[in-house]
């Protein structure tokens, strides 16, 4: 399934894309060819410019962007926990940052996760429900609107449709 190809709301997701982030459809696609490991690294990186460029939107301040930088996304301190006291997120995608938080951690840390992939990640079945919960958006319709994608089949595509779903609404 190339991004293209999904909708949301109204809007191609390429489009939005290329409209509010100013990415193209291609940074999608290689982060779906990407390993795992590549691939959570990226996204993570993703989410935290999004967080740092709706932040000092929000603030109105050009002088604290170094400091907001700086701050951990994570934690009752962090810039989720910022993002969801300013409006800019929802409980829902504090929730799915603070799971994603643990998912990206798990790789990130250390050398030997180099080669760690999502199935050594949720080897365990509370380990994927816990994911599975934290995900607010699960599945959108494809250009014939009448398919829904759920993505079951796998576990980094979801990832990277909330990545990107959250992505959009910092960028409104």
């Amino acid at each position: 399934m190339k991004i293209q190809q999904l909708y949301l709301g109204k809007d191609k997701v390429g489009d939005l894309l290329r409209e509010r982030l100013q990415l193209n459809d291609d940074v999608i696609s290689q982060l779906l060819k990407a390993d795992d490991w590549t691939m959570m690294i990226l996204a993570w990186a993703l989410v935290e410019a999004c967080l740092n460029q709706a932040i000092s939107k929000q603030l109105g301040s050009e002088s604290l962007a170094p400091f907001i930088d700086r701050l951990s996304i994570g934690g009752r301190t962090g810039k989720s926990e910022l993002a969801l006291r300013l409006g800019l997120l929802e409980k829902t995608d504090k929730k799915f940052l603070d799971v994603f938080s643990e998912v990206r951690n798990r790789f990130a840390h250390g050398v030997k996760r180099f080669k760690n992939t999502f199935d050594d990640y949720f080897e365990s079945e509370s380990d994927m429900a816990k994911y599975n919960d934290a995900l607010p958006v699960k599945g959108l319709p494809s250009l014939d609107k009448k398919t829904i994608h759920t993505f079951t089949d796998s576990k980094r595509t979801p990832i990277l449709l909330n990545v990107v779903t959250l992505c959009l609404k910092l960028s409104k």
